[in-house]
């Protein structure tokens, strides 16, 4: 598979699995339960050679949350940031791909 296609596969599913937060607080309950289920669909593809690294890590980086990605003003503002970093090329050469969740001032 090519970088490109990979890139746009892991960023599709990701946006459609993210669906599943719609409702859900702005919160680190929320953001252990988004890294934990970016981490195994990463996994997946690691594991299954489309991603490169001898190991997760030089694989992939997933950062959500204070202080990672965010910050209080994130959170006052509605917005979850995860950053997620893939190596397609070469392991610990990492693409970031950047997704932006906004949540309705109910879910805050």
């Amino acid at each position: 598979m090519n970088v490109r296609r990979t890139f746009c596969f892991i960023e599709d599913s990701i946006a459609r699995a993210m669906q599943d937060f719609v409702f859900a607080p702005n919160s680190r309950a929320t953001w252990i339960k988004v890294k934990a289920m970016i981490g195994n669909f990463l996994n997946e593809i690691w594991k299954a050679g489309g991603l490169f690294g001898d190991t997760p890590a030089d694989a992939y980086r997933i950062e959500v949350g204070v202080p990672e990605s965010m910050t209080e003003v994130d959170i006052l503002e509605g917005r979850m940031i995860v950053n997620i970093k893939i190596a397609v090329v070469r392991p610990a050469e990492f693409i970031i791909l950047r997704y932006e969740h906004k949540f309705n001032a109910t879910n805050n």
